[in-house]
Parts: structure tokens; sequence; C-alpha cells
């Protein structure tokens, strides 16, 4: 790879809202990805316990200026979400 592709500029889109009916609370993901490109690989990075789709932004943005789409979910047990772990979901994969 070349330092000028790894210098790629990006762009970051957040909060976007996928509706999830009975989860309780609609799914919000960050996407972050290269300014240009086609057909480019795709990752769905699965943040740790409790974090959301804020975390981790200096790797994303470098895998994304490395020519990489990468999505970031908040799952349900992200500390954003205010569940309590008396919660009936599921919380865990």
């Amino acid at each position: 790879m070349s330092s000028s592709h790894l210098d790629q500029r990006i762009v970051a889109v957040k909060p976007i809202t996928v509706p999830a009916p009975g989860r309780g609370v609609d799914l919000q993901v960050k996407v972050t990805a290269p300014l240009s490109g086609q057909n480019l690989p795709v990752i769905v990075f699965s943040h740790g316990n409790a974090w959301s789709l804020d975390g981790y932004e200096p790797l994303v943005d470098r895998w994304a200026a490395a020519g990489f789409v990468v999505v970031q979910p908040t799952h349900l047990d992200s500390r954003r979400n205010g569940i309590t772990w008396d919660d009936p979901r599921p919380r865990r994969w």
C-alpha cells in the first residue's frame, strides 16, 4: 500500500438510526469511510462492553484512511442506552 493511499480523506456519518422493533431502542450506528472509492471492503467493528459508536475513533479512522468502510453499531448494553442489569432483554452475544 502506498503512503498516499493511507492518507486518504475520510468522512464519518453518525448517528444513522436503524429501526429495531422489539429491541426497545433503535440501533444507532456510525459509518466511517474514504471520501472516494468503489467496491470497498467493509469492517463491522463491535466495540467492547458498555461502549458505543463513538469508541475507538483513531483506530477506525486509520482503517477508513486505508480504504475500508467501517460500521460501528451501538449494542444494547452500551452505557449510552441507560439499560440496567435487571432489564429482561438479552444483551450479550
